[in-house]
Protein backbone atom coordinates (compact mmCIF):
# COMPACT_ATOMS: atom_id res chain seq x y z
CA UNK A 1 0.00 0.00 0.00
CA UNK A 2 1.17 3.52 -0.80
CA UNK A 3 2.77 5.62 1.91
CA UNK A 4 1.32 8.90 0.61
CA UNK A 5 -2.15 9.33 -0.86
CA UNK A 6 -2.50 12.20 -3.35
CA UNK A 7 -6.01 13.38 -4.22
CA UNK A 8 -7.13 15.89 -6.86
CA UNK A 9 -10.88 16.46 -6.37
CA UNK A 10 -11.30 19.46 -8.70
CA UNK A 11 -9.29 18.28 -11.70
CA UNK A 12 -12.15 17.95 -14.20
CA UNK A 13 -13.16 21.09 -16.08
CA UNK A 14 -16.67 21.45 -17.54
CA UNK A 15 -17.02 21.79 -21.29
CA UNK A 16 -18.38 25.28 -20.77
CA UNK A 17 -16.53 27.30 -18.16
CA UNK A 18 -19.60 28.91 -16.61
CA UNK A 19 -17.76 30.23 -13.57
CA UNK A 20 -15.57 33.10 -14.80
CA UNK A 21 -13.36 32.84 -11.71
CA UNK A 22 -12.79 29.18 -10.95
CA UNK A 23 -14.67 26.29 -12.53
CA UNK A 24 -11.84 23.84 -11.88
CA UNK A 25 -8.27 23.65 -10.59
CA UNK A 26 -6.44 23.96 -13.88
CA UNK A 27 -2.92 23.47 -12.46
CA UNK A 28 -3.75 20.81 -9.87
CA UNK A 29 -3.43 17.71 -12.12
CA UNK A 30 -0.02 18.88 -13.32
CA UNK A 31 1.09 19.68 -9.77
CA UNK A 32 -0.08 16.29 -8.50
CA UNK A 33 1.75 14.44 -11.27
CA UNK A 34 4.89 16.43 -10.52
CA UNK A 35 4.60 15.70 -6.81
CA UNK A 36 3.98 12.01 -7.49
CA UNK A 37 7.16 11.83 -9.58
CA UNK A 38 9.13 13.76 -6.95
CA UNK A 39 8.03 11.36 -4.21
CA UNK A 40 9.08 8.39 -6.32
CA UNK A 41 12.50 9.97 -6.86
CA UNK A 42 13.11 10.06 -3.10
CA UNK A 43 11.85 6.54 -2.57
CA UNK A 44 8.36 7.27 -1.23
CA UNK A 45 5.51 5.21 -2.66
CA UNK A 46 2.43 7.21 -3.58
CA UNK A 47 -1.04 6.64 -4.95
CA UNK A 48 -2.60 9.35 -7.12
CA UNK A 49 -6.39 9.62 -7.42
CA UNK A 50 -7.70 12.25 -9.84
CA UNK A 51 -11.44 12.97 -9.95
CA UNK A 52 -13.12 13.07 -13.36
CA UNK A 53 -16.39 14.78 -12.40
CA UNK A 54 -16.56 18.60 -12.67
CA UNK A 55 -17.29 20.28 -9.35
CA UNK A 56 -20.35 22.06 -10.83
CA UNK A 57 -22.05 18.65 -10.97
CA UNK A 58 -20.62 17.13 -7.80
CA UNK A 59 -17.86 18.54 -5.61
CA UNK A 60 -15.61 15.61 -4.73
CA UNK A 61 -14.29 17.51 -1.72
CA UNK A 62 -17.67 17.82 -0.03
CA UNK A 63 -19.66 15.56 2.28
CA UNK A 64 -22.39 15.13 -0.33
CA UNK A 65 -20.01 13.28 -2.66
CA UNK A 66 -19.42 10.44 -0.19
CA UNK A 67 -20.52 7.20 -1.78
CA UNK A 68 -19.67 8.33 -5.33
CA UNK A 69 -17.42 6.13 -7.44
CA UNK A 70 -14.37 8.33 -6.96
CA UNK A 71 -14.89 8.86 -3.23
CA UNK A 72 -15.30 5.10 -2.83
CA UNK A 73 -11.86 4.68 -4.38
CA UNK A 74 -10.48 7.27 -1.96
CA UNK A 75 -12.04 5.48 1.00
CA UNK A 76 -10.50 2.18 -0.14
CA UNK A 77 -7.10 3.85 -0.45
CA UNK A 78 -7.44 5.36 3.03
CA UNK A 79 -8.25 1.99 4.54
CA UNK A 80 -5.26 0.46 2.83
CA UNK A 81 -6.59 -3.03 3.47
CA UNK A 82 -5.29 -2.77 7.01
CA UNK A 83 -2.25 -0.63 6.23
CA UNK A 84 -3.29 2.99 5.99
CA UNK A 85 -1.27 5.65 4.18
CA UNK A 86 0.93 7.72 6.46
CA UNK A 87 -0.15 10.97 4.84
CA UNK A 88 -2.88 12.52 2.68
CA UNK A 89 -1.97 15.47 0.48
CA UNK A 90 -5.02 16.99 -1.19
CA UNK A 91 -3.88 18.93 -4.28
CA UNK A 92 -5.63 22.06 -5.55
CA UNK A 93 -4.72 25.23 -7.44
CA UNK A 94 -5.80 28.85 -7.35
CA UNK A 95 -5.82 31.61 -9.99
CA UNK A 96 -3.38 34.31 -8.93
CA UNK A 97 -5.81 36.99 -10.17
CA UNK A 98 -8.22 35.97 -7.40
CA UNK A 99 -5.82 37.30 -4.74
CA UNK A 100 -5.64 41.01 -5.41
CA UNK A 101 -5.12 42.33 -1.88
CA UNK A 102 -1.87 42.15 0.14
CA UNK A 103 -4.10 41.17 3.07
CA UNK A 104 -5.10 37.96 1.26
CA UNK A 105 -2.99 34.98 2.38
CA UNK A 106 -2.86 33.84 -1.26
CA UNK A 107 -1.48 37.18 -2.47
CA UNK A 108 1.91 36.74 -4.11
CA UNK A 109 2.23 33.13 -2.95
CA UNK A 110 3.55 30.25 -5.03
CA UNK A 111 1.69 27.77 -2.82
CA UNK A 112 -0.51 27.87 0.27
CA UNK A 113 -0.83 25.02 2.77
CA UNK A 114 -4.24 24.67 4.44
CA UNK A 115 -5.12 22.83 7.64
CA UNK A 116 -8.56 22.14 9.09
CA UNK A 117 -10.39 24.99 10.79
CA UNK A 118 -11.08 22.97 13.96
CA UNK A 119 -7.38 22.95 14.76
CA UNK A 120 -7.15 26.76 14.68
CA UNK A 121 -9.76 27.60 17.30
CA UNK A 122 -7.14 28.25 19.96
CA UNK A 123 -5.44 30.87 17.83
CA UNK A 124 -8.48 32.35 16.09
CA UNK A 125 -9.38 32.43 12.43
CA UNK A 126 -7.03 35.16 11.25
CA UNK A 127 -3.76 33.36 11.85
CA UNK A 128 -1.72 33.07 8.70
CA UNK A 129 1.88 32.24 7.98
CA UNK A 130 4.09 33.42 5.17
CA UNK A 131 7.49 35.00 4.99
CA UNK A 132 8.27 33.76 8.49
CA UNK A 133 5.20 35.18 10.28
CA UNK A 134 3.80 33.48 13.38
CA UNK A 135 5.94 30.39 12.96
CA UNK A 136 6.14 29.74 16.70
CA UNK A 137 2.35 29.70 17.15
CA UNK A 138 1.84 27.42 14.20
CA UNK A 139 4.65 25.12 15.25
CA UNK A 140 2.94 24.54 18.59
CA UNK A 141 -0.39 23.54 17.06
CA UNK A 142 0.53 22.03 13.70
CA UNK A 143 4.19 21.03 14.03
CA UNK A 144 4.85 19.17 10.80
CA UNK A 145 2.68 21.41 8.61
CA UNK A 146 4.43 24.53 9.86
CA UNK A 147 7.83 22.95 9.43
CA UNK A 148 6.85 21.94 5.91
CA UNK A 149 5.96 25.53 5.04
CA UNK A 150 9.27 26.81 6.38
CA UNK A 151 11.27 24.04 4.70
CA UNK A 152 9.67 24.42 1.27
CA UNK A 153 9.92 28.20 1.35
CA UNK A 154 13.61 28.03 2.21
CA UNK A 155 14.47 25.18 -0.15
CA UNK A 156 12.46 26.24 -3.20
CA UNK A 157 13.12 29.95 -2.53
CA UNK A 158 9.54 30.91 -3.24
CA UNK A 159 6.86 32.46 -0.99
CA UNK A 160 4.70 29.81 0.69
CA UNK A 161 1.65 30.59 2.83
CA UNK A 162 -0.33 28.72 5.47
CA UNK A 163 -3.89 29.21 6.63
CA UNK A 164 -6.96 27.32 7.81
CA UNK A 165 -9.54 25.58 5.66
CA UNK A 166 -13.15 25.01 6.70
CA UNK A 167 -14.59 21.67 7.73
CA UNK A 168 -16.28 21.60 4.33
CA UNK A 169 -12.97 20.16 3.07
CA UNK A 170 -14.29 16.64 3.44
CA UNK A 171 -11.23 14.75 2.20
CA UNK A 172 -9.16 16.15 5.05
CA UNK A 173 -12.03 15.51 7.46
CA UNK A 174 -12.17 11.84 6.44
CA UNK A 175 -8.39 11.54 6.66
CA UNK A 176 -8.36 12.93 10.19
CA UNK A 177 -11.25 10.65 11.16
CA UNK A 178 -9.19 7.73 9.83
CA UNK A 179 -6.10 8.76 11.77
CA UNK A 180 -4.20 9.93 8.70
CA UNK A 181 -2.33 13.27 8.92
CA UNK A 182 -3.35 15.59 6.11
CA UNK A 183 -2.76 18.90 4.41
CA UNK A 184 -4.37 20.69 1.49
CA UNK A 185 -1.90 22.13 -1.03
CA UNK A 186 -3.00 25.10 -3.13
CA UNK A 187 -0.60 25.74 -6.04
CA UNK A 188 -0.63 29.04 -7.91
CA UNK A 189 -1.85 28.61 -11.47
CA UNK A 190 0.80 31.12 -12.56
CA UNK A 191 3.66 28.77 -11.67
CA UNK A 192 5.84 27.73 -14.58
CA UNK A 193 7.01 24.13 -14.91
CA UNK A 194 10.42 24.73 -13.33
CA UNK A 195 9.05 26.54 -10.28
CA UNK A 196 6.41 23.87 -9.74
CA UNK A 197 9.08 21.18 -9.94
CA UNK A 198 11.20 23.02 -7.36
CA UNK A 199 8.29 23.18 -4.94
CA UNK A 200 7.36 19.52 -5.47
CA UNK A 201 10.96 18.39 -5.05
CA UNK A 202 11.14 20.30 -1.76
CA UNK A 203 7.82 18.84 -0.60
CA UNK A 204 8.94 15.32 -1.43
CA UNK A 205 12.24 15.71 0.37
CA UNK A 206 10.49 17.06 3.45
CA UNK A 207 7.99 14.19 3.43
CA UNK A 208 10.74 11.60 3.05
CA UNK A 209 12.72 13.02 5.97
CA UNK A 210 10.02 14.15 8.35
CA UNK A 211 6.56 12.66 7.88
CA UNK A 212 6.42 9.46 5.88
CA UNK A 213 9.99 8.30 5.53
CA UNK A 214 10.51 4.68 4.55
CA UNK A 215 14.28 4.64 4.83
Amino acid sequence: MATVLLTVPHAACPRVMSDPLHSCDTAAPRAAQELYAALERVGISAQLLVADVPRKYSDMNRYESRGSEWRTKVEAAMSGHGKRPKLLLDVHSFPARSAESPDDVFYGKAMVVMILEKFTTELGKKIIIGGGKEVIQYSRNFPWQAEMVKYVEKTARMPIGMTYGSLANDLMVRAEQSGIPSALLEFSEDLNRQNMKQICDALAKFVSESVAGER
